[in-house]
């Protein structure tokens, strides 16, 4: 997938209308409640701390968020809703616009379709988005 990257926007290239550097078309794969959950969680502080899961006060027949370094301890078959895998920019991407190797193998989460990727500073996001497509960033998977 390439990216515009007109005055940061980081909507697919070719796309119509306004540039986005924010487009929540990114969520498209997720209901609009589980979109909503993810909203939360990044305002929500977990309850109990090291529980290795984001936690907050919304419906439990939402998706369930799975963090990516969890993956092999989360008991998948028991989300009656479903699941998406947590990634953040550090375990997903080798470098800019560049996923690492092992995501390549098919049963691995791909952001967009099962996964997302958590940008949690401003700063996490602008390292990828802002690198270019001079440095390696026109393709993002």
């Amino acid at each position: 997938m390439t990216l515009c990257l007109v005055a940061g926007c980081t909507r697919t290239a070719g796309h119509y209308g306004n540039h986005d550097d924010m487009p929540s078309s990114a969520w498209a794969f997720l209901s609009a409640k589980d979109k909503d959950k993810l909203s939360k969680a990044g305002f929500a502080t977990p309850r109990g701390g090291a529980k290795g899961a984001y936690q907050n006060h919304v419906s439990r027949s939402n998706k369930v968020i799975v963090p990516f370094e969890r993956i092999a301890q989360a008991p998948l078959d028991k989300y009656e809703s479903g699941y998406v895998y947590r990634l953040f920019p550090e375990q997903y991407f080798e470098a800019p616009g560049q996923p690492k190797p092992i995501f390549a193998d098919p049963v691995m989460p791909k952001p967009g379709i099962d996964a997302f990727v958590l940008y949690r500073t401003h700063h996490q996001l602008a390292r990828l988005i802002h690198a270019g497509p001079e440095r390696g960033l026109a393709d993002v998977a």
